[in-house]
């Protein structure tokens, strides 16, 4: 995977942050790249998993935990496009991914852990009467919003409260019911990639230790193996890398494995990197991906297959 670190480290931008790519192209045709905290916490995040075999992701992870560090807001939010846009109020998913990436770069770090546990305290005002919760620190917003819940956003606290493991009873069982029923979709306001939800849930187990998802994992496991082409891919780069990433995640082990690991090889770009793929998308909407996240995604799932390093749980 040298060459994807290499590919990495070029595209760190020199204030440490990995850039998002952002068009209102669904396949982001004429994409801008843009300073986004979201997206570069999950590049973070991934760079920590590869840490421990793979010494080239440490300095990445150093300058990517510093700028986490220096855009963050007074009151310990994060906002989607970062202090250089104040009227872009902060939201949940970024917060929680960008406390989920510090503490796994700052193992111990009390004063982190403190920080985070607080601002998990100070969102019970945000919850919707199912018990999830909305997307923005502001009501005004969120009543624009219908008051809805968005299960990518949930998904993101649950890791984070699993990192804190003060897991919610109300966020497990909603995304058991979706799993053992394959309807992804239902809540699901913001996701454009067809496993981006099922990624992120799997990450909150694995990653998380979030262990009351377990029974939740089986289907999703059953899910992804059925969607699975016959070349061993799953259509896109990214599409295959989040597949294989959340089988893994999700402790699943079969024959197709390397089979899937060969597939994206195949696709790796000359520059080391993998073709970027869209995420999400926004209320306007305009579309989200990232080169950089689409390449470590790839990375992390050839090399787990490869048996170079394992996702274990982060370490709080």
């Amino acid at each position: 995977m040298d060459r994807a670190l290499s590919f990495l480290a070029n595209a760190q931008s020199t204030d440490g942050g990995f850039r998002t790519e952002v068009s209102s192209a669904p396949r982001l045709v004429g994409a801008r790249r843009i300073e986004s905290p979201y997206l570069h916490a999950i590049v973070a995040d991934a760079l920590a998993a590869m840490e421990p075999r793979a010494p080239a992701a440490t300095p990445m992870l150093r300058r990517a935990d510093a700028y986490l560090a220096r855009t963050q807001e007074s009151d310990g939010w994060w906002r989607f496009f970062g202090p250089a846009f104040p009227e872009r109020l902060p939201d949940l998913d970024t917060t929680s991914v960008s406390y989920a990436a510090r503490l796994v770069a700052n193992p111990g770090d009390e004063r982190i852990a403190t920080q985070a546990n607080a601002w998990l305290d100070s969102l019970e005002p945000l919850r919707a009467e199912c018990g999830l919760f909305k997307t923005w620190r502001d009501p005004e917003i969120n009543a624009h919003d219908f008051e809805l819940p968005d299960s990518m956003v949930n998904a993101n606290v649950l890791l984070l409260q699993g990192l804190l493991k003060r897991p919610d009873p109300r966020l497990i069982a909603f995304f058991h019911h979706i799993a053992t029923r394959s309807t992804y979709h239902i809540l699901n306001r913001w996701g454009v990639a067809r496993f981006a939800v099922p990624y992120l849930i799997a990450r909150a187990f694995a990653r998380g230790a979030v262990t009351e998802l377990e029974g939740t994992m089986n289907p999703i496991i059953a899910w992804l193996r059925h969607t699975q082409h016959a070349d061993g891919g799953w259509g896109s780069d990214l599409e295959t890398a989040l597949a294989v990433m959340t089988l893994l995640s999700a402790g699943a082990e079969g024959p197709r494995d390397e089979e899937s690991a060969d597939w994206l090889l195949a696709r790796q770009q000359p520059d080391g990197g993998w073709a970027t793929g869209t995420f999400f998308r926004d209320m306007l909407p305009e579309f989200y991906g990232a080169r950089v996240f689409t390449t470590v995604v790839c990375a992390q799932a050839i090399a787990t297959v490869l048996g170079r390093f394992v996702a274990e749980p982060m370490q709080t």
